[in-house]
C-alpha cells in the first residue's frame, strides 16, 4: 500500500538498525521475536513491513524489511501480559491510518465457557510507544465477544467487527447464539461507538473476511447460519457514509455460497476476501458431500452477484486458503496436512480468476505451521508463513 510521507517518516528504519535475520535467530527464554513468537499479522508499506505477534502472552510490534529478511527489536503493545486467545483463526491485528497512525486489535479471554472481548491499542509515533489498551464491548458480562475484523477507511475511520454472543434484539436470537457486532471511531481511535448489531446467526468460531468497498465502505464476508445449522457463507457491504454511524449495509444480507454443508458445531475454518478490479475476490473451505475442499469466486459490484466459481482443490487435507490480488493476476494459497507436517500450495490466475494454472509447492515443513498470509509488496505478491520449526518467511509464488 501507499503511504505518505508522515507515516514514511514515522516508520522509517535503516536496515543497518533491523536485528533477526532469517537463518541468524534462535529462540531461548528471554528471546522475543516475530520468528519465536506465533499468529503474527502483517501489513506492508512502499519500503518496510509492519508486523504484530503474541509471545509471552503479550502482543508486540516490529519493523522488518520488505523481504521479511529482516525485523526490528520489538516493542510491547500490551504493557502487560493478558491471556490472549490467539491460534490460526483468531490473532491479532494491525492497520494503518492516512496519518500514520498504528492501530491494534485482539481478543483476550476472559473468565466464563468461551468467553472473551476484543482489545484495542493505538501508536502516533510510528510504533515507538502504545497507548494503554481498552476494551470495545460495552457489556458487563462474561460472554464471548471474539474473532474481532480491523480496518480503517481512507478518511480515516477505524472500524471494528467481532463476533460476539450477548442476548440482544438485533433479531431473532437464542441464548447462546453468535451474531456480527460492530464498533466504529471517527476520531483515529481516541473514542469508539456504541456496540451494534450487523447479522446473524453467524458461525461462532471461524474467523471473518474484511476489505474495503468503495468510498469509506467496507465488505464483509463470514460463515452463516442458514435454516439452523447449515454452514455456508454470506456477504453485505456496510456503509461508512450514514450521518449517524454506519450501522446499516448497503445491500441486505446476501448469501454468497451454496453447498449446503450441515453441521452441527464449528469447523474453525473462516473465509477469506480482497478487494480486486470491479469487485472481490473469495476463498473459503467446506466439508459439504460432494463439494468438500477449496473454493474461489468472484463477486461483481455493478450486479452484486457472483459472477465466476471454481472449485480449485478437493484433495483431503487442505485447509486455510488466502488470497492475494494485483490488477488481473490472482494467486491462491492453503496449507495442506500431511503426517508428519504442512505443505504451502499456491496457484496463480492470470485472467482475474476466470481460469487457473496448476497448483506448485511453494514450501514444506515438519512439525507445526500457522494460516498463510498474503503480503502485497514492491517486491510482488508474497505469501507469509509462520512456522514452529523456522519462524517467519516470505514466500513468492509464480508469476508474481
Amino acid at each position: 500500500m501507499a503511504i505518505t510521507n508522515a507515516v514514511s517518516r514515522n516508520v522509517a528504519v535503516t536496515l543497518s538498525a533491523l536485528l533477526l535475520a532469517v537463518g541468524a535467530w534462535a529462540c531461548d527464554a528471554d528471546g522475543i521475536s516475530i520468528h519465536c513468537g506465533s499468529t503474527p499479522w502483517l501489513v506492508a508499506t512502499d519500503d518496510l513491513l509492519l508486523a504484530v505477534f503474541v509471545q509471552d502472552q503479550r502482543v508486540w510490534f516490529s519493523r522488518g524489511s520488505v523481504t521479511g529478511s529482516a525485523f526490528s527489536e520489538p516493542v510491547a503493545v500490551t504493557a502487560v501480559a493478558e491471556a490472549i486467545d490467539h491460534n490460526g483463526e483468531s490473532r491479532p491485528k494491525l492497520a494503518i491510518a492516512p496519518n500514520g497512525t498504528l492501530h491494534v486489535t485482539w481478543t483476550r479471554r476472559i473468565d466464563g465457557p468461551f468467553a472473551g472481548e476484543v482489545r484495542y491499542a493505538r501508536s502516533v509515533d510510528g510504533g515507538a510507544s502504545f497507548t494503554p489498551a481498552v476494551s470495545l464491548h460495552d457489556l458487563d458480562a462474561p460472554v464471548s465477544h471474539r474473532f474481532d475484523a480491523l480496518h480503517v477507511t481512507p478518511g480515516g475511520t477505524v472500524h471494528v467487527v467481532w463476533i460476539d454472543k450477548r442476548p440482544h434484539s438485533g433479531g431473532a436470537t437464542a441464548r447462546g447464539e453468535a451474531h456480527l457486532f460492530h464498533a466504529f471511531s471517527r476520531d483515529g481511535g481516541l473514542t469508539f461507538s456504541s456496540n451494534r448489531h450487523l447479522a446473524g446467526p453467524t458461525c461462532e468460531c471461524c474467523r471473518l473476511g474484511l476489505a474495503a468497498a468503495d468510498g469509506e465502505g467496507f465488505v464483509l464476508f463470514w460463515r452463516h447460519l442458514f435454516d439452523g445449522s447449515i454452514r455456508d457463507h454470506a456477504f453485505t457491504v456496510v456503509d461508512g457514509r450514514s450521518p449517524d454511524g454506519p450501522a446499516d449495509s448497503r445491500i441486505e444480507l446476501q448469501r454468497a455460497t451454496f453447498e449446503g454443508w450441515d453441521l452441527t458445531g464449528c469447523p474453525h475454518q473462516g473465509p477469506h476476501v480482497i478487494r480486486g478490479d470491479g469487485g472481490h475476490h473469495l476463498a473459503w473451505f467446506t466439508a459439504a458431500p460432494g463439494a468438500g475442499g477449496l473454493h474461489y469466486a468472484f463477486r461483481d459490484t455493478a450486479s452484486e452477484q457472483i459472477v465466476r466459481h471454481a472449485h480449485l482443490v478437493a484433495r483431503p487435507g487442505a485447509d486455510k486458503p488466502q488470497l492475494c490480488a494485483d490488477g488481473d493476476h490472482v494467486h491462491y494459497a492453503w496449507r495442506s496436512v500431511s503426517p508428519d507436517g504442512f505443505t504451502l500450495f499456491a496457484a496463480s490466475s492470470t485472467d482475474g480468476g476466470r481460469t487457473w494454472q496448476p497448483a506448485t509447492e511453494l514450501a514444506r515443513i515438519q512439525g507445526d505451521a500457522d494460516h498463510p498470509q498474503c503480503v502485497q509488496t514492491s517486491t510482488g505478491a508474497s505469501f507469509a508463513w509462520h512456522t514452529a520449526s523456522e519462524g517467519l518467511r516470505l514466500l513468492q509464488p509464480e508469476g508474481s
